[in-house]
Formats: C-alpha cells, structure tokens, sequence
C-alpha cells in the first residue's frame, strides 16, 4: 500500500509552494502522485468527509500490511526495579517497557485511592520500543500495601476541529491518556 492520497494530502497541508502548484494545474500536481481516475475525481470534489474517509482506508490497510514488516510497539511495562520498596524510604526506580514517551509521567497509587505518589522522573533514555526511565520515588508518608504504578504517556489531546464526529465536546474531550500499570509493594517498617 502505498497511501497515495495520504501522501499528496499531507504535502498540500504542509506546503504553501505545493497549494500554489495544486492551484495552477491540480492535473499536472495529481500526476507526480500516480493516483488513480477515482482518487482524482474525489480531489476535485474538495469534499473534506470523502478525502478523509479516502485516507482512512489507507490508513487501515497499512496497518494491517505493516505489521508483517515493522510489527508497532505494545505499549506496556516489563520490568521495574526495585518492585517494592519500605515505607518511609526514598528509592531510585528504573522502569523498562516499549510504546513510551518521552513526555511519560510515573505515578504510585494506592488501590484505595487515598494515596499517590508522584516520581520525578530523572531521564527516560532509549527508543519507543525499547524505554528505559530513571525515576525517583519518596515513600516518607506512604502507607504500606499494595500499589499500582502508572506510567501516563500524555494528558488528554484535545479534539480542535470542528468535523469532530463526537456529539459534545463536553462529552468527549479527547483522546485519553493511555496509561500503562505494574503491580508495585510498600512494605511496613518493622
């Protein structure tokens, strides 16, 4: 697949040069894309749903054909070291998984929802499929139990265009956080 209509789309959004071209002679711009009688009628009808609903299935039969070649990463965490910790201590944490951001946040919460722990994150260092974070976590007022940590990749994004196909904005305020759990203990000081 090879998104033909993704791709003269986004060099018309990002490239004034590409409109003023597209403007004087849409054929003579369409040809340098090989697009095919029907995708070149859908862009002559400026119709936005069309178009999008055009790259959409683009989109989707390259997901399904990329993933024999360049499998995406499953956002996750495998390791956490250490996976517990004492009451009362002040711990160094490295946090290993893939499908994480840079932008990541760690956080430990109690299954009760009385208490979380909000780590400063030291560095995160690696790829998007292979994630090492360096964190640091401070249990002086923790109580002991068990925790789950949090690794939230980003807050909400918003929705900004108005062809949201979402009812309310109110409602659906963007896409959610994907956040990634690991079983985590603070054990009493005895």
């Amino acid at each position: 697949m090879d998104a033909r209509m993704l791709r003269i789309a986004a060099d018309l959004l990002t490239s004034k040069e590409n409109q003023r071209r597209f403007d004087r002679d849409p054929t003579e711009f369409m040809d340098q894309y090989g697009l095919s009688n029907e995708e070149r009628a859908l862009l002559y009808t400026c119709c936005k749903p069309l178009v999008a609903e055009a790259i959409r299935r683009e989109i989707d039969a390259w997901e399904l054909d990329i993933e024999a070649h360049y499998p995406g990463p499953e956002p996750h965490v495998s390791e956490v070291a250490p996976d517990s910790a004492i009451a009362g201590d002040r711990i160094p944490l490295v946090i290993r998984g893939e499908g994480i951001m840079r932008t990541a946040s760690v956080t430990l919460a109690h299954p009760t929802g009385s208490h979380r722990i909000q780590c400063s994150v030291r560095s995160i260092a690696g790829t998007f499929r292979s994630t090492v974070i360096e964190a640091e976590a401070d249990f002086t007022d923790a109580p002991a139990g068990d925790y789950t940590l949090e690794i939230r990749n980003w807050d909400h994004v918003p929705y900004l265009d108005e062809m949201d196909p979402r009812p309310s904005r109110k409602e659906w305020p963007g896409v959610p956080p994907l956040v990634n759990y690991f079983p985590f203990t603070v054990q009493s000081r005895s």
